[in-house]
């Protein structure tokens, strides 16, 4: 579902039904296919619970691509890249201590 149709068809979803998870999992994905980090970042940002362990292990992958994206998308003399390399080392360390 990498289409921008797509993508507001699983906005759409997620505003009748309310914070779904699995829903949240496809267009977090989606947005990140198409390389769109500030819409992964707001989508990933909305409070939701997960149903088991492998939901909390795909939401934290999903953070750790979206940080590497953050980080590839910059070049070393941008302003913004040193913030952008923190998070991506702060996302390793939690990625590091959940195992």
């Amino acid at each position: 579902m990498n289409t921008p149709a797509q993508q507001r068809y699983l906005e759409a979803l997620i505003h009748l039904r309310g914070v779904d998870p699995e829903l949240l999992i496809i267009l977090v994905r989606s947005y990140l296919a198409a390389g769109s980090t500030d819409k992964a970042a707001r989508v990933l940002a909305l409070p939701h619970e997960t149903k088991n362990a492998d939901q909390a292990g795909i939401f934290a992958s999903l953070v750790y691509e979206l940080r590497r994206q953050e980080l590839a998308r910059l070049s070393p003399d941008d302003p913004s890249w040193e913030e952008a390399r923190l998070r991506y080392a702060a996302q390793i360390e939690i990625w590091i201590k959940a195992g």
